[in-house]
């Protein structure tokens, strides 16, 4: 059943998602948790900190999941998975700069972050995959606007990280 759920959801959004996302998604139906700390990734998961993905289908008609119309005021509207897309409407205003810092490395263009893939939260930071970098696993700060990358693929984030909730 989820099988069809995300073909269809790839069909709908003209998308292609990595395998072991895909993966990720037909196991856990419902938002999982995961302790991992991206400053030490080496770190006990004591101190590491909370991580809530998205789940491709609501559990709750009030849920997150990644279809979810969002709305960030004077942005506009858009699935949660392209929550990026809204916050970079603020973005091209305010910044001296024709796209995103990344933290240790070169500025990266608004059009690229216009098209990473939203797969959760921590702290209200947006964790993304982006298609554009193998779908390498990043982190936006939203008090600072910058970006870090923190992983080469979601498989390498989610080895690291300690489930919550299975």
């Amino acid at each position: 059943m989820f099988e069809l759920e995300l073909q269809r959801f790839e069909k709908d959004f003209d998308l292609a998602l990595p395998e072991e996302y895909r993966k990720f998604l037909i196991k856990h139906t419902a938002e999982v948790r995961f302790r991992y700390d991206h400053r030490q990734p080496s770190q006990s998961a004591d101190s590491a900190l909370v991580w809530e993905l998205y789940p491709l289908v609501p559990g709750t008609p009030k849920s997150q999941h990644l279809a979810k119309e969002t709305e960030v005021k004077r942005a506009g509207k858009a699935p949660l998975f392209r929550i990026m897309r809204l916050f970079n409407v603020f973005a091209r205003e305010h910044n001296l700069i024709p796209g995103v810092s990344q933290v240790g490395g070169e500025d990266i263009p608004f059009d690229r972050i216009d098209n990473v893939f939203a797969i959760g939260q921590v702290n209200g930071d947006c964790f993304y995959l982006d298609p554009a970098d193998n779908w390498s696993a990043w982190l936006y700060y939203h008090d600072g606007g910058d970006v870090k990358r923190i992983a080469s693929s979601f498989s390498n984030w989610i080895a690291q990280a300690v489930g919550e909730n299975g």
